[in-house]
């Protein structure tokens, strides 16, 4: 992965804590929790639901327990099978709603949005 990148490690691990429904007093979990409360409300209003279920299933199960090698390549694989699309639409749907985590958590992406 490059090193400016580092935000897409992050947003995925938000996903996953926010799976976990951690009840903490951590200031930057709580910040991370209230981030994707608020992209899901966002995506909701803007009919982007799919991008919703694409999270669920991707970073959403089992987030207690050790992720195995390409669990998260083998989840967006067969989301994207289960709805006949294919699976570089998922990814793109996973990447927009990281860089819009990112966005909420005031996060530098080192990515021009004119782009």
């Amino acid at each position: 992965m490059p090193l400016d990148e580092w935000w897409r490690d992050y947003a995925t691990h938000a996903f996953v804590k926010y799976a976990r429904s951690l009840d903490t007093d951590d200031r930057g979990s709580q910040q991370d929790v209230e981030a994707v409360n608020r992209l899901f409300e966002i995506l909701e209003r803007e009919g982007k639901t799919e991008i919703i279920d694409a999270i669920k299933a991707v970073y959403f199960v089992n987030p207690n327990g050790k992720p195995e090698p390409k669990d998260i390549v083998k989840r967006a694989e067969a989301f994207s099978k289960g709805l006949g699309i294919p699976p570089k639409r998922v990814y793109g749907w996973l990447k927009s709603a990281r860089l819009l985590f990112a966005k909420l958590r005031e996060l530098d992406t080192g990515i021009d949005e004119g782009r």
